[in-house]
């Protein structure tokens, strides 16, 4: 089934998925975030896969205009 077909479990986040979406609205790029992170670009992009699929968005513009909705899950 297709991530935007599925409900949205924000409440499935890990905390390293919170992180990166908190480090994400703040405007950070998926290099900056790996960096502050210590952890590879591919695992950022992973991480943000994982983000996508959960909240039910197709990219980072999505998951950004929904980050207020988010932000009860991230901070």
């Amino acid at each position: 089934q297709r991530a935007l077909d599925r409900p949205r479990h924000l409440g499935e986040l890990t905390e390293r998925e919170r992180e990166i979406i908190k480090l994400l609205r703040q405007g950070l790029s998926n290099k900056d975030i790996a960096h502050s992170l210590s952890i590879s670009d591919s695992t950022v992009r992973h991480h943000l896969t994982n983000i996508f699929d959960k909240v039910g968005v197709p990219n980072r513009q999505k998951l950004i205009v929904h980050a207020q909705t988010i932000r009860s899950f991230t901070d």
